[in-house]
Parts: structure tokens; sequence; C-alpha cells
């Protein structure tokens, strides 16, 4: 069984991975995405990921190596092994139930902070909720204002998706995309974070 993610470690950038199929990015790192018909470059880079903002095609490497080719990820994970000298590492299976089972914890995890966090922001709108219109509005409360709904529906779509198969897929972007962000959460809203709250409160 493959182990993507090592292999994944031992391959150049994405970006010039995408070079070698003609796509160079301009100066604001994006390209024209290859998988629609595309006027204005809205396919990124980062984090060793990639990211269409039109038609919202995202993956890796392999990803994309496997939607250039049409090929299928493993047909992706060798092709880029020959192509630059590797041989695709493999993973047992006690490894890879291993590392199930600490994705596991860590998706429970992140519900519960991304709960928190929702709750951090409804206070924000409450208690910062302007009494006189015409007064500066607090940043807090600016940012509760703009920001809860997409909380709440990030919540809902990732934790709470069905079917299975769905919820999994979902959690996987959800750790590629938010995963910075969760352990900033962590420092923030970690298992102190009622007494810190009640503290500030008081």
């Amino acid at each position: 069984m493959i182990d993507y993610a090592a292999l994944k470690s031992r391959l150049p950038p994405l970006e010039v991975i995408a070079a070698q199929y003609g796509y160079h990015p301009n100066r604001s790192g994006n390209i024209l995405c290859p998988f629609h018909p595309d006027t204005r470059p809205s396919l990124s880079f980062k984090n060793e990921r990639f990211h269409c903002f039109s038609c919202n095609a995202r993956g890796d490497a392999i990803d994309l190596v496997a939607r250039f080719e049409g090929i299928t990820a493993a047909q992706a994970a060798q092709l880029l092994a020959d192509r630059y000298g590797t041989t695709p590492p493999t993973v047992t299976t006690s490894q890879r139930d291993n590392r199930i089972e600490l994705f596991n914890a860590w998706t429970d995890r992140a519900a519960i902070l991304w709960i928190r966090y929702i709750r951090l922001l409804e206070h924000w709108r409450d208690a910062y909720r302007p009494s006189d219109p015409a007064q500066p509005f607090d940043e807090r409360f600016n940012f509760a204002v703009q920001e809860i709904d997409r909380a709440d529906y990030i919540f809902q779509e990732v934790f709470l998706a069905q079917p299975r198969e769905d919820r999994f897929t979902r959690l996987t972007q959800f750790y590629n995309e938010q995963g910075d962000f969760i352990k900033i959460l962590e420092r923030h809203l970690g298992d102190d974070y009622g007494e810190r709250h009640e503290a500030r409160v008081a």
C-alpha cells in the first residue's frame, strides 16, 4: 500500500509540477485553471495544495497529476515517483490504522474547538452590539456578524455531513484547509477557555 504522505514529501513544489504541464504561476501565484474554461487565473497554490476559486477543483500534487493525465491516484503516484527518480514508499496496515485513529482524534477535537469558536462569535455579536448606531462599531462585533454564518455553515457541512463517505471527504478537506486555524483555536480556546472567559466577564 502506497504511503502517499511520504511520497509527497519527496516531490518538488506543486508549482514546479504544474509548470511541467505548461502552467506557470503569475505574479500573484495563480494560473489559468486547466479544469474549466478560465479567462482569469483562478487556480492558486498554498501549502502544497491547489484550489480553483471558480470551479472549486482542489487537491494535492497527486490529485493534480491524476486530473492532468486522466488516471487514478495510485497511477499518478507511480508516475510522479518515476518522474522524480524515487520509489513509492509503502505503509503497513498497522501504520494506516494508527493514522486513522490519530485523524479521528483530531477531528473530534476540531469539532469541540469549532463549537467554542461559534459560541465566541455569538458572544461577541451579542455583547458588543452597539447601543447607538451613530457610534463606531466594535471590531469584534463587526467580525462576528460577518463570520458567524460562515462558521456555522462549515460546521454543518463538515461535521454533520451525510453519508459517511461525504463526511470523510469533507473532513479531509477541512483538515487540509483549516488545520493551521485549528492550532490557533487550540491556543486561544483550549480546555481552560471556560475559566479564562469567566474571569474576563467577572
